[in-house]
């Protein structure tokens, strides 16, 4: 009876392994392999004295705790605690935990380990759900992960910190944004090309980037595409403001940036969350703030609308083609005008080439360069130009089709007539003002929308302000003399080859049709202008003067001499 009222003994077995069901054992349990996590969120003189300071004390303090063996310190230095994404030694260290190489993380506080509170539970569901679980002690809440009742607070702290996060950011966009009111610019110098910082803060121009600036604006109202220039500053040895290679991206960044021209646009981004700290293209979510004349320019503002208008113009392209930038041949989008069986041709212009044999070269003058004897070889000459001609005549067709009875137009005829006019509406500007027929023409085919007539408008005095930038001198200096008009009673003198302006076609010109010796343009402004004397040849430009690079001034008195182009020899066996 009395072994029936004996209680039975229980024996306890001590639990060997750490289980998150047993709650927080970083006081109780030993032996315990700790590693610390230490962050400060900037670089400046305070913090990093905390950041010092912190990795001093944890190195002190685990190596003090019987049972405690130090697993690492691991500690970011100027990252922000809103994203995992840059902190280097933060993953490297869950990286060691998730691989067993800690039983606990020990940090100061929850803003310490994260200012995001989905990165925070995520990290710590993470680390409990390991066999065996490693716990994280935040110091300053007094919270251990590894106990049932932490998380709870845990989760409420971890949003506090994360709004604390979100009041700090919207601080600093708004003192950014008070700045930007008041016309100062938040704009790194050192990785922008062109212009130094003063010792007061104002803008220098760097003259040896600044160069650099010039020759791409220059090549590009030119017509030289983004890839070529950058090809062609690459081969000079030039690099970007960070040292880099020229890449096409990089120089249209050059060429869309405002800057270079005085003035200043602030906000062009903006940082839509606070925990990413991305930055995205400002569409419209948030103002923006135009500073004119902000500083001293590189090039002109003639250049850059030019530029910015040329850019614009090939909006509507494949997209290979706008990372590329202009390039594209001129006088592509001309069609053919011709009838055919009262029905019009239609057919896009096509660029080719010819060549003519020059008389009077037959020498071979460099034989003996390609290691051949003069005596046994003879040689003959060709110069070469560009033409276009309509696609239908120039492409094979099959026996008996109809061929286009359209004239092959030379190139520099072309361009000469295109300019020739350009001047022609430029001096009945100026002799009659609002009154001279390409202003009554634009009055007429004005749009009716209140918008499109505004870009037609800011298109159309763009244009004319091109107009009034044209040359009035060669090369040499001389005042241009321009072919039908010369002023009645001048001295008689040769007319001049003007200098192309690609920049000034492919930002207005939007297309056109070839009716025999004329050619009417469309412009992006609704006017068609008209330009006569394509038809000319080779022939037609004798008596005529061009100006050479080293600013003199050449007669042509030969047609191979019209293009410009170097005669290329080729030899044969005699």
């Amino acid at each position: 009876m009395e072994q029936a009222q004996k209680k039975p003994e229980v024996i306890v077995i001590p639990a060997t392994k750490r289980s998150a069901e047993q709650g927080g054992q970083i006081r109780s349990q030993q032996p315990l392999r700790v590693a610390a996590y230490c962050r400060v969120s900037t670089g400046d003189e305070s913090q990093q004295t905390s950041y010092t300071t912190q990795k001093r004390f944890y190195t002190q303090m685990i190596a003090s705790r019987p049972g405690w063996t130090l697993a690492g310190i691991y500690a970011d230095e100027a990252i922000s605690g809103t994203s995992r994404s840059k902190r280097r030694q933060f993953n490297e260290m869950m990286k060691d935990a998730l691989g067993g190489r800690m039983d606990y993380i020990v940090t100061k506080s929850i803003s310490r380990f994260a200012r995001n509170t989905i990165d925070t539970l995520e990290c710590v569901r993470q680390l409990r759900q390991l066999t065996p679980p490693v716990g994280v002690y935040f110091e300053k809440e007094n919270i251990d992960t590894l106990d049932a009742t932490g998380e709870l607070i845990l989760t409420i702290l971890s949003a506090l910190a994360q709004d604390e996060s979100r009041s700090i950011s919207d601080n600093i966009r708004w003192s950014i944004q008070r700045k930007f009111q008041r016309g100062e610019p938040m704009v790194d110098l050192k990785r922008m090309l062109g212009y130094d910082s003063g010792p007061h803060g104002e803008w220098i121009i760097n003259p040896r980037q600044a160069a650099t600036v010039r020759y791409i604006f220059e090549r590009f109202v030119a017509g030289a595409s983004a890839n070529a220039i950058a090809g062609e500053l690459n081969a000079a040895g030039e690099t970007t403001a960070r040292g880099c290679a020229w890449r096409a991206d990089a120089v249209l960044y050059i060429l869309r940036n405002e800057k270079y021209a005085g003035d200043c646009e602030n906000q062009k981004f903006i940082t839509r969350s606070f925990l990413t700290h991305r930055a995205t293209v400002n569409r419209g979510e948030a103002p923006r703030y135009f500073v004119r004349d902000h500083h001293a320019p590189i090039v002109s503002r003639l250049v850059f609308d030019k530029a910015q208008a040329i850019l614009a113009g090939h909006g509507g392209q494949s997209g290979a083609h706008q990372r590329s930038g202009a390039g594209t041949a001129v006088f592509s989008n001309l069609l053919c005008g011709c009838e055919q069986g009262g029905q019009p041709c239609a057919q896009p212009l096509r660029r080719m080439s010819c060549n003519r044999s020059l008389g009077g070269h037959a020498e071979p003058p460099s034989a003996a360069a390609q290691g051949t004897e003069p005596a046994d070889c003879a040689g003959r000459a060709y110069y070469y130009y560009p033409v276009w001609r309509c696609t239908t005549s120039a492409r094979k067709r099959p026996q008996g089709a109809a061929c286009c009875p359209a004239r092959t137009l030379l190139e520099c005829a072309l361009e000469q007539s295109f300019m020739e006019m350009l001047y022609r509406l430029r001096r009945d500007w100026e002799a009659h003002g609002e009154d001279c027929e390409l202003a009554r023409r634009f009055r007429e085919a004005c749009p009716q929308s209140e918008q499109s007539r505004e870009e037609a408008r800011a298109s159309f005095e763009f244009f004319l302000r091109c107009l009034q930038g044209l040359p009035r001198t060669n090369a040499a200096g001389q005042p241009l003399s321009v072919f039908g008009l010369r002023a009645p009673g001048s001295p008689s003198s040769a007319y001049d080859l003007l200098p192309f302006d690609k920049g000034i076609y492919l930002a207005f010109i939007q297309g056109g049709v070839v009716r025999g010796d004329v050619v009417e343009y469309t412009t992006r402004f609704g006017v068609t202008l008209t330009a006569s004397g394509n038809s000319r040849g080779l022939s037609d430009f004798l008596g005529f003067r061009r100006a050479e690079p080293d600013h003199t001034v050449t007669l042509i008195d030969e047609p191979w001499k019209v293009t410009g182009r170097s005669v290329r020899r080729v030899l044969r066996e005699a």
